[in-house]
């Protein structure tokens, strides 16, 4: 039975894509992002949202891109911390907390857009025009009336290692 997801869309690239609502804190605009020395080219660095340091990736080196500069309109998205949806787990019990820490961790992205809700009916499986690297991170596609949505899922993004993948 089809029912309704909501979905916090977000630009990479100028492409559009959707994280589940429910797994995310807060959208950030642009802020002061510090590097972390000796750190993964996808650990973007660390910020501090209201006293609270945040780890910041970086989906588009995850996805085989170079790191890119952050932009005026750059937001991150700062996900739920794992005891957070603990908490929601008793209502949606499909919600897989594996990748989620103690810590807030976002995502950076080169522009936010909005919360759109989905029938689940219309999510597609990823096509094989998606690339590789991308499509291991991506839960579904949307045909919208003018774009395309590609839902990501975020469980798979904060378990990325960068050794394990360098020996795929």
């Amino acid at each position: 039975m089809a029912r309704l997801m909501q979905y916090v869309t977000f630009y990479l690239d100028e492409k559009l894509y959707g994280l589940d609502i429910r797994f995310v804190d807060e959208v950030n605009p642009n802020v002061k992002i510090m590097d972390v020395p000796l750190s993964d080219p996808h650990i973007r660095g660390v910020v501090n949202i209201r006293g609270q340091v945040a780890l910041v990736i970086d989906i588009m080196v995850i996805f085989g891109y170079a790191q890119r500069p952050v932009f005026d309109s750059s937001h991150i998205i700062i996900l739920k911390t794992k005891q957070d949806l603990f908490r929601i787990k008793n209502v949606y019990s499909e919600i897989d907390l594996g990748g989620f820490g103690d810590k807030p961790v976002g995502f950076l992205t080169d522009m936010i857009g909005d919360v759109i809700s989905v029938s689940t009916d219309k999510i597609e499986n990823p096509t094989r025009n998606i690339e590789k690297a991308d499509s291991q991170f991506i839960n579904g596609i949307v045909k919208l009336k003018e774009n395309l949505l590609i839902i990501i899922d975020p469980n798979k993004l904060l378990f990325y290692d960068t050794k394990r993948s360098d020996n795929n």
